[in-house]
């Protein structure tokens, strides 16, 4: 597991975005942060189905996504990345939310 994707994966936001950053400015693909991310999300949802996390953390989960991938876009100035193409389809929508209790 990479150090982004524990970041995202425990939901700290201040430390998600600071990685990101620091890999953007040393031009690394923002394609690769954006598979972490995903990586990141999917553990989220493996916590949440293992009753680790709650449905607020998994609220949280997708808002930290939105602004991780508004903060590539941003500071990698490529407004064209492919986010939210089939494989980010379904991650949370999968993950069984009906067992609340």
């Amino acid at each position: 597991m990479s150090t982004l994707e524990k970041f995202f994966a425990d939901l700290d936001e201040e430390l998600t975005i600071k990685e990101i950053k620091k890999r953007i400015e040393s031009e690394e693909n923002p394609q690769k942060l954006l598979v972490e991310i995903r990586n990141g999300l999917r553990i989220v949802g493996k916590k949440f189905e293992m009753k680790q996390y709650a449905l607020i953390e998994l609220e949280m989960a997708e808002e930290l996504f939105r602004i991780c991938t508004t903060a590539i876009e941003t500071l990698s100035g490529k407004k064209d990345l492919d986010h939210l193409d089939k494989s980010d389809k379904g991650i949370l929508e999968d993950i069984d939310t009906t067992d609340l209790g």
